[in-house]
């Protein structure tokens, strides 16, 4: 089941976002044998992608028995993006080859005014 979630960073930093998957039951879902977790930015639903993190590049599965994986988001990955409001969403591959829209929603994406 998706979680709508409302994101709010600033353009430039590093973000670290957690995740915990679970089963329809409330039980955490066994990422163990994951075979994708996909995390995208984009200008809004459906239109093509301005960041997107994958599994082993920006994603790392943490507990794969507890279902959690993180998102790292380094300066770079957003701080050429101009602040305003954008989608973000993920999705979770199982080892059965079942996709689950983990999380989405809006993210405020806040512009940095400090220099490097």
């Amino acid at each position: 089941m998706a979680i709508e979630q409302t994101l709010d960073f600033f353009s430039g930093n590093d973000v670290l976002l957690n995740y915990t998957v679970t089963n329809q039951d409330g039980t955490a879902k066994d990422l163990t044998a994951a075979s994708a977790v996909v995390f995208i930015i984009g200008v809004k639903a459906g239109k093509p992608a301005l960041v997107t993190k994958t599994l082993g590049a920006g994603i790392a599965i943490t507990t794969p028995l507890q279902g959690k994986f993180t998102v790292t988001l380094v300066p770079a990955d957003t701080e050429a993006i101009k602040g305003g409001g954008y989608y973000h969403e993920a999705r979770v591959t199982d080892a059965a080859g079942k996709k689950v829209t983990v999380t989405y929603g809006t993210l405020n994406l806040r512009e940095n005014t400090i220099a490097s």
